[in-house]
């Protein structure tokens, strides 16, 4: 499941400014609520499954455009914890949002 979903999948590449792009990373906290330049928003939601008794989450981290609600680009990773005291857990195909960002935008020279 792991292999065949996590990844980044870009719907349409989106050119702006070095300066935006610059300012877009710099406060990529604040993109969940308060969007530089009212353009595009950070989303991110996680589904818990089970499987074989272990608890695997699958988190989605996504791009949208505001004035469309378009979907730029999502990242998809999972997540799977242990009951063993002495392992706590991996990441499989964990992205950053910088790293969606980085994917999603490109500058104008």
């Amino acid at each position: 499941m792991c292999e065949a979903e996590k990844g980044i999948r870009v719907f349409e590449k989106t050119k702006i400014t070095p300066e935006q792009l610059s300012q877009i990373k710099k406060s990529e906290a604040t993109l969940y609520r308060e969007p530089p330049f009212g353009e595009f928003r950070l989303h991110k939601e996680y589904e818990d499954l089970k499987i074989y008794g272990i608890r695997v989450t699958r988190d989605k981290l996504w791009i949208e455009r505001l004035r469309d609600q378009k979907r730029m680009s999502e990242a998809t990773y999972f997540f799977r914890e242990s009951y063993d005291v002495y392992y706590k857990g991996r990441f499989c195909g964990y992205v950053s949002p910088k790293e969606l960002i980085d994917a999603t935008f490109e500058t104008t020279e």
